[in-house]
């Protein structure tokens, strides 16, 4: 059985920079101290460990935990 998508996009997340796993999903990046090359190398590691592609306005819609959880999923199927 795989990975649930919620613990397999914490893993990236955190590799990135630690994040509580019970972290408030709707937190913004910038609150978390993010930068621009952190979402980079975020939505890289998210195409690759799901297979998926996320398009550049995608990416720059992903503002909070919760619109990469939205997008991974609808995307992960």
């Amino acid at each position: 059985m795989t990975e649930p998508i919620e613990n397999r996009i914490h893993e990236v997340v955190n590799s990135i920079q630690p994040t509580p796993k019970d972290q408030d999903r709707n937190v913004t990046f910038k609150d978390l101290g993010w930068d621009s090359l952190d979402l980079v190398e975020m939505v890289n590691e998210l195409e690759e460990e799901f297979d998926i592609s996320i398009t550049e306005k995608e990416a720059e819609g992903l503002l909070t935990l919760q619109h990469v959880h939205d997008i991974v999923a609808a995307k992960a199927k």
